[in-house]
């Protein structure tokens, strides 16, 4: 299935067409759950056919190629063909990306690069994180969210009251939500 990376990324005011992209890979891993073949490819900007081949007011160069990498005719051909061939449950060349493809996005990308550098679900795309300074992942394992999670992975090697675990259990994911959110206030468990 072709996709849009507006499903992975999101861009202002495209909201239901990023949703829509978004359930094609949903769509593609319930598929593969169900034995049945699917893959879909999150097409990022596509440069020798389409829409931006066919723009004359300048859109392609309105991309930072540092950050979106263009795909040519060519190479659209061949990550379409490497997606039907993830598609065999026999010859699966790489079972983490058996059921969605994510084109077009540098990697790794530079640490100058708004917003996405302060958005912790892309932080895996930037090389050298935690040796910037001010980058979202520059703490060392001390903020709210690390130290729960360290003192629930301890709870279950250590005798422990019913109390400190339910407190652990619902530390970690508040944590983690407000990290992911981009919270600075802790969220309120309740």
């Amino acid at each position: 299935m072709l996709s849009s990376i507006s499903g992975v990324v999101g861009r202002k005011g495209q909201a239901n067409y990023a949703a829509a992209n978004t359930f094609l890979d949903a769509f593609a891993s319930y598929r593969q759950s169900q034995s049945l073949r699917a893959n879909s490819v999150d097409l990022g900007m596509i440069v020798d056919i389409g829409h931006i081949a066919d723009d004359e007011t300048g859109l392609e160069d309105k991309f930072d190629k540092t950050r979106w990498i263009p795909v040519n005719e060519t190479m659209l051909r061949r990550i379409l063909t490497y997606s039907i061939m993830l598609q065999d449950p026999n010859a699966q060349l790489n079972k983490d990306s058996s059921t969605q493809l994510v084109t077009g996005i540098a990697y790794p990308l530079s640490h100058d690069e708004e917003p996405l550098v302060y958005d912790a679900r892309f932080s895996y795309l930037y090389a050298s994180c935690s040796s910037k300074q001010g980058a979202p992942d520059s703490s060392d394992g001390n903020d709210k969210g690390d130290q729960a999670l360290r003192t629930f992975q301890v709870i279950p090697k250590s005798d422990t009251d019913t109390a400190t675990l339910v407190k652990a259990c619902v530390e970690v994911p508040s944590g983690q939500f407000a990290k992911i959110l981009q919270l600075s206030d802790e969220v309120e468990a309740g």
